[in-house]
C-alpha cells in the first residue's frame, strides 16, 4: 500500500499531488492517511479562502481520485484499531459520511457530475463503497466524520484509500469546493441514479408542471435535503418553512437555526441541506409553498377562462 502521511505542520503546497503506479498491471491499493483536528473557533476562512495547509481545520474533505483505466475499485475510510491505544483509553470508532461522484467532464465539478454511491454508518473500523466497472475518468470523494465523544483530538485519525485497476492520481480538493456545493452537486445528481425513498411533487396544480420538489427525510448519506428544479420559462418558486422540533439535526449555510426560505428562478434549481445525526427527529411546523407566474401563463389562463380585462385610461 501507498500511503502520503499528512499531519499538521506537513506543507503539502509543494507535495500537491500524489500519483502512483501500480507494481501490478491487475489491481492496484492506493491511500491517504490524514490526522484531523479541531477547526478554530475564531477562524472564519472558507473551503474556497484558505491556504492549502489550513485544510486540516474543515470538519469534511474533499478528495480527488483520477483513474487512468476503467475496472472494479473499492473506495474506502478507516480508523486506527483499538489495540493501537493504551488499554485505559476507551476509543470508539465513529460515523462516517462517504460519497462518491464522477466529475462529467474528467476536469472540475462544472458540468456537473454523476452519482456512485454514498453511505451514513456508525461505529465500525471500516466503511467501503465497492463498484463494479468504473470507467477511466475523475471522481471526487466526500469525507466527513461524527467523532465519537471518546476520541481526543490528538485521536482524530483516519485512512481514505482505493484498492481496484489500474493507475491512479490522487488530489485534495478541500480547499478548493465548499462542503455545499459539493453536496448540491451530488444530490441533484442522486435523482438520475436512483429516486427510492424521496417524495416527489410537481407544482401542476399551480399551473407550473415544470417546477418539481424532491423530499429525502430518510438520510441515507447523513443529510436530510429538498430539491427544487424549475424548468419553467417564467414562473418563479418560493418556499418557506419553520420546524416545531429540529433534533440532531442543522440547517446548512446559507440557512441556520430552525427555518428557511428560498426562491427558484426559471431554469435554475436550489437544495436546502438538512445534517443529521443517528437519533435526528423533526417535525415541520408552518411552511408555505408559492408559484409566482409569469405574464404569459397568466395572459394564457385569461384567454382559457375567457377573462375581459378592462384598462382604465389615467387622465
Amino acid at each position: 500500500m501507498h500511503i502520503c502521511k499528512w499531519q499538521k505542520g506537513f506543507n503539502f503546497k509543494s507535495f500537491k499531488k500524489l500519483e502512483v503506479k501500480a507494481e501490478s498491471q491487475q489491481t492496484s491499493s492506493h491511500g491517504l492517511s490524514h490526522t484531523h483536528e479541531e477547526p478554530k473557533k475564531k477562524s472564519k476562512k472558507t473551503a474556497c479562502s484558505h491556504d492549502a495547509d489550513e485544510t486540516q481545520n474543515l470538519d469534511y474533505h474533499i478528495f480527488s481520485f483520477t483513474f487512468e483505466q476503467d475496472g472494479d475499485q473499492i473506495f474506502s475510510v478507516s480508523f486506527p484499531d483499538k489495540v493501537m491505544f493504551h488499554e485505559k483509553i476507551n476509543y470508539k470508532y465513529s460515523s462516517c459520511r462517504l460519497i462518491i461522484v464522477k466529475s462529467n467532464n474528467d476536469y472540475d465539478l462544472t458540468d456537473g457530475v454523476s452519482y456512485i454511491g454514498g453511505l451514513y454508518e456508525h461505529w465500525e473500523r471500516d466503511y467501503y463503497i465497492e463498484r463494479t466497472s468504473l470507467p477511466k475518468g475523475k471522481y471526487y470523494v466526500f469525507v466527513e466524520i461524527d467523532w465519537h465523544e471518546s476520541v481526543d483530538d490528538n485521536q482524530r485519525m483516519f485512512n481514505v484509500t482505493c484498492y481496484g485497476a489500474g493507475r491512479l492520481i490522487i488530489d485534495d480538493q478541500s480547499q478548493v469546493y465548499k462542503k455545499e456545493f459539493f453536496l448540491k452537486k451530488a444530490f441533484i445528481a442522486k435523482l438520475k441514479y436512483s429516486r427510492s425513498g424521496l417524495g416527489r411533487i410537481t407544482m401542476k396544480e399551480k399551473k407550473a408542471p415544470l417546477i418539481k420538489r424532491y423530499l429525502e427525510q430518510n438520510f441515507p448519506e447523513g443529510y436530510n435535503y429538498v430539491i427544487i428544479l424549475n424548468q419553467e420559462s417564467e414562473a418563479v418558486y418560493k418556499e418557506s418553512q419553520v420546524f416545531d422540533k429540529f433534533d440532531k439535526i442543522e440547517l446548512c449555510a446559507p440557512h441556520k437555526g430552525n427555518k428557511y426560505s428560498i426562491a427558484v428562478g426559471p431554469f435554475q434549481d436550489e437544495i436546502v441541506l438538512m445534517k443529521a445525526h443517528r437519533g435526528s427527529n423533526f417535525q415541520p411546523g408552518i411552511g408555505k409553498k408559492q408559484v409566482m407566474l409569469g405574464d404569459t401563463k397568466l395572459r394564457q389562463m385569461a384567454l382559457e377562462n375567457e377573462f375581459k380585462v378592462t384598462r382604465q385610461d389615467t387622465p
